[in-house]
């Protein structure tokens, strides 16, 4: 069977990006599926991404970020090994990457301090942040329920809106693992990037 499930958002691209998400489509038929609508910001992106997704575990990538293909494949079978052990995991947390491409730089946000490796833990069991350490949207692959129950949406037209996204699920998450691998790669650099 399929593993993965890929929900395509494009509001309102003038780039041509419609044409190579709706490419990978008929490419991957079952596979990708592609949404076209008005910007109407990240937020609602996401929001629409939520109401399609009919895999287990929910991942956001926004555009022009990107993941890592070993630590993906990693990933992948980690989640199934739980579902041959028939286990429920809330929150799988990875490493994120700091890409400033156009500077040939990478900076790794880690969590090992934090997450022992591979055990199942809950909230009692974790260590201490430190101060420029955060549990932000790029390291959380949620299971798609707990987002749903949590009654997260995002609102429209609106900047930063990650850190709900990345949040209001925390009190519903009991079970959290940790794989110390460097899954989601964080574009920095654009010129019109919010946080230039």
């Amino acid at each position: 069977g399929v593993d993965l499930k890929i929900i395509i958002i494009n509001y309102g691209s003038t780039d041509g990006t419609w044409l190579i998400a709706e490419a990978y489509m008929e490419q991957y038929p079952g596979i990708v599926r592609v949404v076209h609508q008005e910007n109407r910001g990240h937020g609602e992106g996401v929001n629409v991404g939520l109401s399609l997704a009919a895999g287990k575990y929910f991942k956001v990538v926004d555009s022009d970020d990107w993941l890592g293909t070993w630590a993906m494949l990693r990933v992948l079978a980690q989640i199934r090994e739980w579902e041959q052990d028939e286990q429920n995991v809330d929150m799988l947390v990875c490493n994120y990457i700091y890409d400033h491409l156009h500077e040939n730089k990478q900076r790794q946000m880690h969590y090992r301090n934090v997450f022992i490796p591979e055990v199942m833990c809950g909230w009692d069991d974790i260590g201490s942040f430190s101060a420029s350490q955060y549990l932000i949207m790029h390291a959380i692959i949620f299971n798609t329920e707990v987002v749903r129950r949590s009654g997260v949406k995002l609102p429209q037209h609106t900047f930063y809106v990650d850190n709900i996204f990345a949040y209001q699920p925390l009190p519903y998450v009991k079970r959290i693992w940790y794989l110390d691998v460097d899954l989601y790669h964080y574009f920095i650099g654009r010129d019109d990037q919010s946080v230039n």
